[in-house]
């Protein structure tokens, strides 16, 4: 067996990751897309080093059979802005997995002082734990919305290898008001952009958490080339007062929905903001609600309301470069990690 290189990806390995992606992924998966590469590294208004942040395995004849991605975000701990990536989309060909644990590890890490690892199971979790790293603290929410789509989308991908018609938000600029006092908007104007960014540093003052800017929020959310996101909001006073961000995509065949940021209030208005998205959601196709939660303030809401977090899930980890750090008081959604990026929709 050829041994594997990791190296910088640049423009010369395109096709052969896609091929790579596609083998891995599936023909229609967002990680075969350029587009994807473009808007996570070219649009990234935090500047990551694309060669860097993007690692490819290849053998000695130059052919992409690993790939390592991190979404690089500034985040604020103890009042210094600092880098935390997220690693996400590790992925080798099953062919070149043995004995590759450690050494796929250092490469997602490099000279990073700290990364998040928001989803992780098997050998590769069993060795973070081992080497120390610290475990987050979260709760992995579902909720089935549409019982028999959602058997009928998985028995089709089972048996014909396809799933239903995938579904994503349209893309439209205009403002829908619910009758239960909420708004939702695809393509919220600026001035609103800048409510969520100031209310999401409000929420999350004196708390290591990605440090929401406005050029943040436009480009993880809102980007024309980036994954598609629907803004559910209440406002007080023509001032945004809460908000969820859920996205909408294909996942192995099934339309899934995620909450993937909020800043809410109490139990009553997340409640009220629920109703609103998963009525949206449901006109829009989808047949499963996820959400991931590190944030204890909006854990205690979903108690609240009733909800109850799924018993097994994939495992979550901060690298520190320093081992003795520790993050004590954070507050993260699926938004810092890759969290809906199957809301990519294929550009016309």
């Amino acid at each position: 067996m050829q041994s594997i290189r990791w190296i910088g990806f640049t423009h010369s390995h395109l096709h052969s990751y896609q091929a790579f992606a596609e083998r891995m992924y599936g023909r229609e998966s967002y990680q075969t897309s350029e587009a994807y590469i473009n808007w996570l590294y070219r649009e990234n208004p935090h500047g990551p080093d694309l060669q860097k942040d993007f690692k490819v395995g290849v053998t000695d004849n130059e052919r992409v059979v690993g790939c390592i991605h991190k979404m690089r975000l500034p985040w604020r701990v103890a009042g210094e802005r600092v880098d935390v990536p997220a690693v996400h989309n590790l992925m080798v060909d099953p062919k070149y997995r043995k004995g590759l644990g450690f050494m796929l590890t250092m490469a997602s890490f490099g000279s990073e002082r700290h990364a998040l690892i928001p989803a992780v199971d098997g050998p590769l979790a069993d060795a973070y734990d081992k080497l120390g790293l610290q475990p987050i603290r979260v709760e992995w929410y579902r909720r089935v919305l549409k019982p028999l789509s959602g058997a009928l989308q998985l028995t089709s991908r089972k048996l014909l290898g396809r799933g239903g018609p995938p579904r994503w938000f349209e893309a439209d600029d205009t403002e829908s008001r619910c009758s239960d006092g909420c708004s939702v908007r695809v393509a919220p104007p600026k001035e609103l952009i800048e409510q969520v960014s100031a209310l999401t540093h409000q929420t999350h003052r004196g708390q290591t958490s990605p440090e929401w800017s406005v050029e943040l929020v436009s480009w993880r959310f809102f980007h024309p080339e980036g994954p598609r996101h629907l803004l559910v909001y209440l406002t007080e006073a023509d001032e945004l007062s809460d908000f969820l961000i859920l996205s909408l995509g294909p996942r192995r065949g099934v339309n899934v929905g995620r909450i993937v940021a909020a800043s809410v209030r109490g139990a009553s208005q997340l409640e009220t903001l629920l109703r609103a998205g998963i009525r949206t959601l449901k006109n829009h196709g989808c047949v499963v609600l996820l959400t991931y939660c590190a944030d204890p303030g909006l854990n205690e809401m979903f108690t609240r309301l009733g909800w109850n977090g799924m018993a097994r899930t994939p495992r979550s980890f901060f690298y520190h470069q320093t081992k003795s750090a520790r993050f004590e008081s954070y507050a993260l959604m699926g938004a810092a990690g890759d969290f809906g990026f199957e809301a990519f929709c294929p550009q016309d």
